[in-house]
């Protein structure tokens, strides 16, 4: 079930991808964090001291926090999501479905096991893994139905006898069950019964981490996940099948050693062009790192991921070229990603929170999955880095063909070098900018550009951006086919250094 819901809905933690419809480019939000004054302590401890900034922009729901009612006692992982809404009979949920693939029936079926109800019929189910060893858990589940259910059909469904000491329940062969009104089922392994019942007055007693990032959760998001790190190590091999095991892994090591606690949310936008898909990142630090310079180290982290993900998206092979199309697009999702995340950070917590257009969520599942699939895959890689140019009908395209491979753009007010970075990513040739060959002709990486193409050849925005735009400047291209990448400069430097200059268009 772990396994499902974290390497599934939206593809894993260091995975969180959203695509931009058409492929195109947006501009960055990022404002400056905030960290407390009253600072953990500790050897690597920062001592800039900045003020402190509660408020944070309102999320897109405002539902009380989640709670561990009916939970035993030692939850360590929360898994937290609305079925009814995430199986609505709307486009957008229809869509955000259909890119997730086979994960999808074994998550109904799943989901349908543990809940006793489909997912279409369940306002919320809440997923509590309890550590029964170092590294093996068993789950507690509370479920609550969209509408009254018959308690005569959910008694039949628990097949369980009937005990009244010391509160009433029911005793099935290894799960035992609460029925405490017409909406709602608790179960858990009978081995927790005591704690079970003690739990159904009050939720009791979990970790701090956990308690606190609960504390400021938001039950009306779609999903959340709260875990506690460490658990979440020592669990790689049980929690996930062994191909999402190395996602998982990825995940606990992008997080580091320096994170107690961590959370995730999500909620989908609506369908109307204005709404938004919504992520937010809470992870609680150690007591030995700051808030404020682990925000620093996972900021780092993140404005790395893109390039590392080109790096592994070279290595992939897709089947077909609408697989390829996607996998191709990748590190270009997650460049749109690293831009858009904002962060603050308190004396304990530190927050990363996203949000962009609605249709970004199936693109996310769709580019996630396959993302993950690929990079899963035995002997990925193997047999010399490519890129999803090269694979179907095109593969092994020379740096040339696949400078003429169709692409569309949407740049607006962007910058030079950025833009060139997202044309990178869509050809899966690296573009190198030569910084001081361009300034001998005026020109900085930090010129804007606006341009709108649709299915163009990338040689043809190529020469709309440095040579047409740029006609007074005298940009240009030539391909450094040692190092498997093209270089932007000027002319003049071309003509200087003896450079076979790429004609763009045919001259």
């Amino acid at each position: 079930m772990a396994a499902l819901l974290i390497a599934g809905l939206g593809g894993g933690g260091v995975w969180w991808a959203s695509q931009r419809p058409t492929g195109r480019s947006q501009k960055p939000q990022r404002p400056v964090a905030a960290s407390a004054p009253g600072r953990a302590t500790g050897e690597n401890d920062d001592v800039s001291g900045t003020a402190e900034t509660d408020a944070e922009p309102a999320g897109p729901t405002q539902g009380p926090p989640l709670k561990l009612k009916f939970i035993p006692l030692g939850a360590r992982l929360v898994i937290h999501l609305r079925p009814a809404e995430l199986w609505a009979d709307t486009d957008l949920a229809d869509e955000f479905r259909a890119c997730l693939g086979p994960l999808i029936p074994a998550l109904e079926s799943r989901l349908q096991e543990l809940s006793l109800f489909r997912p279409a019929e369940l306002e919320s189910v809440l997923l509590a893994f309890i550590p029964k060893s170092r590294d093996e858990f068993e789950i507690a589940v509370v479920a609550r139905t969209v509408a009254d259910f018959k308690r005569s059909l959910i008694l039949e469904k628990i097949n369980g006898e009937l005990v009244n000491s010391p509160k009433p329940h029911f005793v099935g062969p290894q799960r035992v069950f609460l029925v405490p009104d017409n909406r709602t089922v608790a179960s858990a392994p009978r081995g927790m019964v005591e704690t079970f019942l003690e739990a159904t007055d009050r939720p009791l007693d979990s970790s701090e981490g956990l308690e606190t990032i609960l504390a400021r959760s938001d039950s009306l998001r779609h999903f959340t996940v709260v875990a506690e790190l460490e658990d979440l190590r020592n669990g790689i091999d049980t929690l996930v099948p062994p191909r999402a095991r190395r996602l998982l892994t990825g995940v606990v090591d992008f997080l580091g050693d320096n994170v107690e606690t961590v959370g995730w949310s999500f909620h989908l936008g609506e369908a109307a062009e204005e709404s938004r898909v919504f992520n937010e990142v809470v992870v609680r630090n150690q007591t030995t790192r700051s808030a404020g310079n682990l925000a620093r180290d996972l900021r780092k982290q993140l404005d790395n991921w893109p390039r590392e993900m080109l790096d592994l998206v070279r290595m992939m092979r897709p089947e077909t070229t609408g697989h390829a199309r996607i996998v191709g697009r990748f590190p270009a999702m997650t460049q749109v990603v690293a831009e858009s995340v904002r962060e603050n950070h308190t004396q304990r917590l530190v927050t990363f929170r996203s949000d962009l257009p609605a249709l970004a969520a199936p693109n996310l599942a769709a580019g996630s999955l396959l993302a993950w699939d690929y990079a899963t895959r035995p002997g990925m890689g193997k047999g010399g880095t490519g890129t999803p140019a090269e694979t179907g009908p095109g593969r092994n395209l020379s740096i040339a063909e696949r400078l003429r491979k169709p692409i569309s753009v949407d740049f607006r007010n962007e910058f030079l070098f950025k833009a060139l970075e997202f044309i990178e990513g869509e050809i899966g040739v690296k573009i190198k900018t030569d910084g001081p060959g361009m300034q001998r002709v005026g020109v900085t990486q930090n010129m804007r550009q606006d341009l709108q193409l649709d299915n163009t050849p990338a040689s043809e925005v190529l020469f709309i951006i440095l040579e047409k735009n740029l006609k007074d400047r005298e940009l240009c291209l030539w391909i450094d086919e040692t190092n498997s990448q093209v270089v932007v400069t000027s002319r003049v430097v071309a003509e200087e250094q003896k450079r076979p200059i790429f004609p763009l268009r045919g001259k």
